[in-house]
């Protein structure tokens, strides 16, 4: 199987691929994320983002 680097940087963050998720029921939820990230997805859009203090319940999944 041949593998190619789909990886692309938008806004000075990098994706490894270009592939992501919009901002719909999809992505709802933390294990709805984590599984769409476990598959493959590059990344997931968020419809609204607060600014919270990170806490044991919020998670950054990186590679």
């Amino acid at each position: 199987m041949l593998t190619k680097d789909l990886s692309v940087t938008f806004c000075g963050v990098k994706f490894p691929n270009p592939f992501c998720l919009s901002s719909s029921p999809v992505g709802n939820c933390y294990e709805m994320c984590a599984k769409a990230y476990d598959t493959g997805w590059g990344g997931i859009v968020f419809k609204t983002i607060g600014f919270l203090l990170p806490t044991k319940s919020l998670h950054v999944l990186t590679t």
